[in-house]
């Protein structure tokens, strides 16, 4: 893939539809994705998108009701550096587990 090409509009389409704010950089890819303002809607499955985002640095899924398996699986996106996780029912475990492997990642949570 391109490193400099812009992320998949469906994508951002999506996310803008959902009432996600978004953060893009001059490239078009997304820099932040802030779901905290639409917390009610998001589901595992909208987690789907966000692992396309290839140079995603912020993510907020604070207020979100998703569960520890989608949670955890944001260990897989390298590229983050800051998730912020305020109140959601991610358990302590999941927490520990984020934290040894997203060593780079900030993790804010305040259940």
């Amino acid at each position: 893939m391109n490193q400099l090409a812009p992320d998949n509009s469906d994508i951002v389409n999506q996310l803008e539809q959902l009432g996600a704010k978004l953060r893009k950089r001059k490239s078009g890819r997304l820099h932040t994705v802030d779901f905290s303002e639409c917390s009610t809607l998001v589901t595992d499955e909208h987690l789907d998108a966000i692992y396309q985002l290839h140079k995603l640095e912020v993510l907020d899924l604070s207020g979100t009701q998703l569960s520890d398996t989608a949670i955890l699986r944001l260990s897989e996106i390298d590229s983050l550096k800051l998730l912020t996780l305020n109140e959601t029912p991610v358990s302590q475990e999941t927490l520990s587990t984020l934290r040894k492997k997203m060593i780079g990642c900030r993790i804010i949570y305040l259940g």
